[in-house]
């Protein structure tokens, strides 16, 4: 037998699910880099050095990791709730006469 459930219950649900994923998501993203950077510690303790463009990279992942981090860990919320409105504005359009021409 099936249960309905309310709009907002199952737009809690989905928040709920896509800002767990999100988290998850950015945990990995974040305890990679750290590791790349202790792997590139040791290189550059053990050989002496290593490439500028490392660097470079490292940087620009740790940008991407803040941004990640800003986007949806901090302000997931807010984005996901915006995108059911459009979500359900659209809908209510959709269900409106197209004018024909």
């Amino acid at each position: 037998m099936t249960t309905k459930i309310s709009v907002d219950a199952y737009e809690a649900a989905e928040r709920h699910l896509l800002l767990d994923h999100a988290h998850k998501v950015w945990r990995r993203h974040a305890i990679t880099f750290a590791l790349a950077v202790g792997l590139i510690a040791l290189v550059e303790l053990g050989w002496g050095g290593t490439s500028w463009l490392v660097y470079f990279v490292l940087g620009l992942w740790a940008v991407v990791v803040g941004f990640h981090y800003r986007g949806w860990v901090r302000h997931g919320d807010e984005r996901i709730r915006e995108q059911q409105g459009r979500i359900e504005w659209h809908a209510g359009r959709s269900n409106e006469l197209s004018p024909r021409r």
